[in-house]
C-alpha cells in the first residue's frame, strides 16, 4: 500500500514504499552469478510475507492457508520457499517487484507483465476467474481477458483489490469493488482489469505517476504532484475534506481546505489513514497524514481524526518531522501504524504498537514518531534502504541485502524459522 518518486521516465522509476504495493524497487534483475540477497520486501500480512531476491526470484513464508506462498502447496512454512513459475513450471524469475494482500500476492515481471497467486474470492488475481485458490502464479490478463496485461510499471494490492500503473500513465484495477475502490464510478466487481476513470467519469484518470491501494480505497499521485483518492472514506482517509465515499477520484485537499494538497512526492494509503511525503523548496521532506487517529497513526501527538491533512510532529514533539524520503502506513483490526525512512537511512514509526510493530522494545502506543532501534536496543537501526509497514508488523531492507522485521510473527511470516513476535528488529527473510 504505497508508491512513487520521479515523473519523467516511468519505466526507470525506482521508489520504495507500500502493503501493498506501489512502485517498490523497480531495479531490474542483476546478471547471473551475482550474490543472492533481499532487495525488496513486501508488506507482511498476518499470515505471510514475501521478498524479491537479487537473482529475480521471490521467496515467501508463513501460514499459506490460501496458497499465498506460491509454492504449489497450502503447507505452512516458517522458512522461505521459492515461488513457482506460472502453472507450477520452474521458479518464478525476472521479478522486479512483489506485493502482498491479506491472502494473496502479485509480482511485476521485467517484461512489463504481472502474475498473482493465493486467494481469489473477489477476482483480485486478475486472471478472469474468482473464488478459486491459486497455489502457483497465474498471468494477469488484459481488459478483454485474451492476452496478458502489458506495459505495467508497478502493482499495488489492497485487501481484496489490485491496481497497476501503466506506461501510458493510466491505472487499471481489478477485484473487489464494494466500496468503489476500483475507481470506475460504480461498485461492480471485476476479475479482469478495468480502467480507473477521471473525476468526471468521462475518460481515464490521466498523468498518474504513482498509485497506492489501501484497504478499501486507492490513491494516486499525478504529474503536478497533487493526489486523487477514491473508495471508502468513513474515517476521512481520502483527504477530500469530508467523509463521504467516492466512486470516482477526487483531489486530496490541503490542511485548510482552501485548495489541493501540493508538492507530493510519495503517498501511502492505509486501511483507515493515508500519509504523504511533501517535498519542495520550502518544505523539507515533511509528512502529512489524514484519516483515523484512534491509535495515533497521524503522528501529530493527538487523537482526533480528520479528513484533511495534518503535519506529523518531529521526534522531539517540537516542529514537524523532516528529511523523510519514504512513508508507509498500514494496519488492521487491531490498529494502524506508520513508519518512515529518513535521508540518513534510519527509520521512525508511530501509532499502534500492540505487537511491537514500532520496533522500540515495548508495546506502548506512540502518538508521535519514535526512532526504531537495532536488535539489542543499544543504537538506532541504520543502513535502511526500504521500510514497509505490514498489518501489525514492520520490515526493512538493510545494508548487505538483508532484512529485519519486528512485530507480529505468529504465522512464521518473518521467514527466520520461528513463530515468535518481536518488539525489536530481528533477522528475517520473508
Amino acid at each position: 500500500m504505497t508508491m512513487i518518486r520521479g515523473t519523467k521516465r516511468l519505466t526507470a522509476l525506482f521508489a520504495v514504499a507500500a502493503m501493498s504495493g506501489g512502485v517498490i524497487g523497480l531495479m531490474g534483475v542483476p546478471p547471473a552469478g551475482a550474490a543472492t540477497g533481499v532487495v525488496q520486501i513486501s508488506a507482511l500480512t498476518t499470515t505471510a510475507g514475501c521478498s524479491r531476491m537479487s537473482d529475480g526470484t521471490v521467496r515467501c513464508s508463513g501460514l499459506n492457508n490460501n496458497g499465498q506462498n506460491g509454492d504449489g502447496t497450502q503447507n505452512q512454512s516458517l522458512s522461505p520457499v521459492t515461488v513457482a513459475g506460472v502453472g507450477g513450471i520452474g521458479d518464478l524469475s525476472n521479478v522486479t517487484q512483489v506485493v502482498t494482500g491479506p491472502d494473496n500476492a502479485c509480482a511485476r515481471i521485467s517484461d512489463g507483465t504481472a502474475v498473482c497467486w493465493g486467494g481469489n474470492t473477489y477476482g483480485q488475481l486478475g486472471d478472469g476467474t474468482k473464488g478459486n485458490i491459486r497455489t502457483t502464479p497465474v498471468q494477469v490478463k488484459d481488459t478483454d481477458g485474451i492476452g496478458p496485461l502489458t506495459g505495467i510499471v508497478s502493482v499495488t494490492t489492497g485487501y481484496y483489490h489490485t491496481c497497476a500503473l501503466l506506461t501510458d500513465r493510466t491505472v487499471d484495477c481489478w477485484g473487489d469493488n464494494g466500496y468503489y475502490q476500483l475507481g470506475t464510478g460504480g461498485n461492480a466487481q471485476s476479475s479482469l482489469p478495468v480502467k480507473v476513470k477521471n473525476g468526471a467519469g468521462t475518460a481515464a484518470l490521466p498523468t498518474v505517476i504513482g498509485v497506492s491501494a489501501g484497504q478499501y480505497d486507492t490513491c494516486a499521485v499525478v504529474a503536478d504532484h497533487t493526489a486523487r483518492c477514491w473508495g471508502t472514506n468513513n474515517f476521512g482517509q481520502l483527504g477530500t475534506g469530508n467523509n463521504a465515499p467516492t466512486p470516482l477520484p477526487k483531489p486530496v485537499r490541503n490542511g485548510k481546505n482552501t485548495g489541493n494538497l501540493t508538492s507530493i512526492s510519495q503517498i501511502s494509503a492505509g486501511p483507515e489513514a493515508t500519509c504523504a511525503v511533501l517535498a519542495s523548496k520550502t518544505i523539507k521532506n515533511e509528512v502529512r497524514c489524514w484519516g483515523s487517529n484512534q491509535f495515533g497513526q497521524l503522528g501529530n501527538n493527538g487523537s482526533a481524526s480528520t479528513n484533511k491533512p495534518v503535519a506529523v510532529k518531529a521526534v522531539t514533539g517540537t516542529g514537524n518531522l523532516q528529511n523523510i524520503v519514504q512513508v508507509s502506513t498500514n494496519g488492521g483490526a487491531n490498529g494502524d501504524h506508520t513508519c518512515a525512512r529518513t535521508k540518513g537511512n534510519t527509520a521512525v514509526c508511530w501509532g499502534s504498537n500492540n505487537y511491537g510493530q514500532l520496533g522500540i522494545g515495548n508495546k506502548t502506543l506512540k502518538r508521535r514518531p519514535v526512532v526504531v532501534k537495532n536488535g539489542t536496543g543499544s543504537a538506532t537501526l541504520g543502513g535502511i534502504s526500504q521500510i514497509l509497514s505490514g498489518i501489525i508488523s514492520t520490515c526493512a531492507v538493510v545494508s548487505g541485502q538483508q532484512a529485519r522485521c519486528w512485530g507480529y510473527n505468529s504465522s512464521g511470516q518473518f521467514g527466520n524459522g520461528s513463530a515468535h513476535d518481536s518488539t525489536r528488529p530481528v533477522a528475517a527473510n520473508p
